[in-house]
């Protein structure tokens, strides 16, 4: 668990004096990134109790996926309800019950 913190935190200094992870313009590992980043909140925060710390908890981090939701047709493939329900689906060992959070309520209109 600790790793993927750490990767966040590289990740955030990173974006801190780049735009994009890879040189000036945006590439396929922005484009990959991104659907972890759509998700952590929403579902790896609490299915993987992936929970020391938010997206928004990463300013550079939090402002490049929002900047990335915003590109024209993104926002469009988000789907945070579908996310919850996939992650949350009904699991002997993860979800027994099937529950599935209300939250949290995100906004990425920022």
């Amino acid at each position: 668990m600790a790793e993927v913190f750490e990767t966040l935190d590289k990740l955030n200094d990173h974006l801190a004096t780049h735009d994009w992870l890879v040189g000036n313009t945006l590439t396929e590992a922005d484009i990959r990134l991104f659907p972890t980043l759509a998700r952590f909140d929403v579902a790896y925060h609490y299915a993987f109790k992936c929970n020391l710390r938010r997206l928004a908890d990463y300013p550079n981090l939090w402002a490049y996926a929002r900047r990335m939701y915003h590109l024209p047709g993104v926002a469009d493939t988000v789907r945070f309800d579908i996310y919850k329900a996939g992650y949350f689906s009904p699991s002997e060992l993860r979800n027994p019950l099937g529950i599935v959070p209300a939250g949290p309520v995100i906004d990425w209109s920022e």
